[in-house]
């Protein structure tokens, strides 16, 4: 009823052009409803100027199958605006923005929006993407009560907007130097590796590589379990983004087998699964400027590998739906264990070059070599020794436990050497790497925790061993040791 009445006000009025936007929604094929046969007479009559708009993908999923409907309209591709016709755009539209928000906005600053918007929004258009960080920034510079568009607020909207850490220009200059010694704060042991990986993604995040389209570094890190390969990826996306949820995790092990290749870039039409979101998709919407994990690469059937080809090289792909995902300002981290069990033990004498050379032999047998070619580097983790087992116990494990349990309770544990070697005795493993530390910490520790007398207070325990369990002291009353 509603559309019919604005039918019928639109025809008394002949000047007036009839605006609907989003107009994929008025055909059966969307919503099965009737409002398109109330405007296919007065279509065809002549009776209304109608001007529809809508998605390609939307076009082509749903206006498509109405071609009556169709064939009333002439359809007109408006295509995305160059750097010349947004340059335009921008200057036309800052003086409004200065009036609303009662600031200055200098020329170079539209040039700067421009520039972050290409390089750091690749899944949005112009010129919206660079109207929309040119209005944050304003936003935030008007709500601070500067008189003056920056470079700081400009990059507090990028980081907003892209999920990720600004341009060199704006604030990379302080955010790469520092990456290295951010990540090794959380990876211990593997000095060699984290040098690596900061040194290409350096390279891509500031643009200084040859293929500004690709992914913004993609690394293959192989080694034995427990070394701190997905650690790495967890603390790198921390390091760009400064947020918890730039990581997109996708376990490679449920896609081994051929048919589970859909999942990623979407299912074709008929088939199960076709109305679902792809999972790399959504790693394009949800970790831009961060960092996308394949986990167990190698699990992955042969079909799913040839998939990350296009992707690692020209850092583009299509959906099911037709839609271009663009991963040039993501960070492609794929973990594996192969040839980890072929290392020669770490002692006097080992050769580090025949060591490093082993994985990449296994890896040749379970990748294609033009998948590993794509790479930006093969990292080798080394199997962790005894030394390295101490220092993340002491450094990782621990100092994360005394900060939940000092958020939960206002406890701090402080262990003595003789507690410390134990925990070491327990958890160290070249087997299984520093996730045996956590399950000594667990049963040593939290399990004597749990049931200490009295519960868990504020204060300070005091930590200790004696035939082969720990004893906690409460250093405030000095009671004798509790031996749970």
């Amino acid at each position: 009823d509603n559309m019919t009445q604005l039918v019928e006000a639109a025809s008394s009025l002949p000047d007036v052009f009839l605006f609907i936007d989003e107009i994929h929604q008025v055909v059966p094929a969307f919503a099965n409803n009737p409002i398109s046969e109330v405007l296919k007479p007065a279509l065809s009559s002549g009776r209304i100027r109608c001007i529809g708009a809508t998605t390609g993908t939307d076009y082509a999923r749903y206006l498509e199958k109405d071609s009556a409907l169709l064939r009333r309209f002439q359809t007109i591709l408006v295509k995305e605006p160059g750097d010349d016709e947004t340059r335009l755009i921008l200057a036309g539209v800052a003086p409004r923005l200065e009036a609303h928000f009662g600031l200055a906005i200098p020329e170079a600053m539209l040039e700067r929006s421009l520039e972050a918007a290409r390089r750091y929004l690749p899944m949005r258009r112009f010129p919206d993407k660079a109207l929309d960080a040119l209005d944050r920034a304003c936003s935030r510079a008007a709500f601070a009560g500067e008189v003056v568009l920056t470079e700081a607020r400009l990059s507090e909207a990028v980081k907003d907007m892209a999920n990720m850490v600004a341009e060199a220009g704006i604030d990379h200059a302080a955010g790469m130097a520092g990456l290295e010694a951010a990540i090794r704060a959380d990876i211990k042991g593997q000095d060699d590796a984290v040098a690596a990986v900061c040194e290409a993604v350096r390279v891509s995040k500031l643009k200084l590589g040859l293929h500004p389209a690709r992914p913004d570094g993609a690394f293959l890190l192989t080694g034995p379990t427990g070394v701190g390969k997905t650690a790495l990826a967890e603390s790198l996306a921390r390091a760009l983004s400064g947020r918890e949820d730039a990581l997109f995790r996708i376990d490679m092990s449920e896609f081994s087998d051929a048919h589970t290749a859909a999942r990623l870039l979407g299912a074709p039409p008929g088939y199960v699964g076709y109305d679902e979101a792809p999972l790399l998709t959504r790693a394009v919407a949800t970790c831009a400027g961060g960092v996308l994990l394949l986990d167990e690469l190698e699990k992955a059937h042969p079909q799913v590998h040839r998939l990350f080809l296009q992707i690692l090289d020209a850092g583009r792909a299509t959906d099911s739906t037709g839609r271009n995902l663009s991963f040039a300002s993501i960070t492609i981290v794929a973990t594996c264990n192969v040839g980890s069990e072929a290392v020669p033990p770490i002692g006097f004498g080992a050769d580090e070059r025949a060591r490093a050379a082993v994985p990449l032999a296994a890896l040749k047998k379970a990748f294609p070599v033009e998948l590993l070619n794509r790479f930006d580097a093969i990292v080798p983790f080394r199997a962790l020794d005894r030394d390295d087992a101490r220092l993340i116990l002491r450094e990782t494990v621990l100092a994360r436990a005394n900060r939940l349990l000092g958020t939960e309770y206002g406890l701090r544990l402080d262990f003595d050497e003789a507690a410390l070697e134990l925990l070491v005795d327990e958890g160290f493993s070249a087997e299984f790497g520093a996730r045996n530390l956590h399950r000594a910490y667990r049963s040593l520790v939290s399990v004597p925790l749990a049931s200490l007398p009295g519960g868990l207070s504020a204060g300070i325990l005091d930590v200790g061993a004696s035939d082969g369990r720990l004893s906690f002291t409460r250093r405030e009353t000095g009671p004798e040791p509790v031996k749970p």
